[in-house]
């Protein structure tokens, strides 16, 4: 069984939210997989480079805001849904 299938299990189990918290590779894998109900980003204002987090998702995914906090250090917690 794969890493993916072992997720996929566990989301279709009655449960409370699973949460991720990993870089862009693995947000590429669950996105490609459909296994990412909802997305949040702690969105920072950084000068230079960086690794674009959409960049393996092989196909578009609409998203959809549900909501925007401005945070006191300055940084933006933004949510969106995956669900059309």
């Amino acid at each position: 069984m794969s890493d993916l299938d072992a997720i996929r299990r566990i989301k279709d189990e009655p449960r409370k939210d699973v949460h991720v918290v990993d870089g862009a590779t693995l947000v590429s894998s669950l996105m490609n997989a459909g296994l990412i109900d909802e997305i949040g980003l702690l969105v920072n204002i950084v000068l230079g480079g960086g690794k674009a987090l959409f960049k393996d998702v092989k196909e578009p995914h609409g998203l959809k805001l549900l909501g925007a906090k401005a945070l006191q250090s300055g940084a933006v917690r933004l949510t969106y849904s995956t669900q059309s």
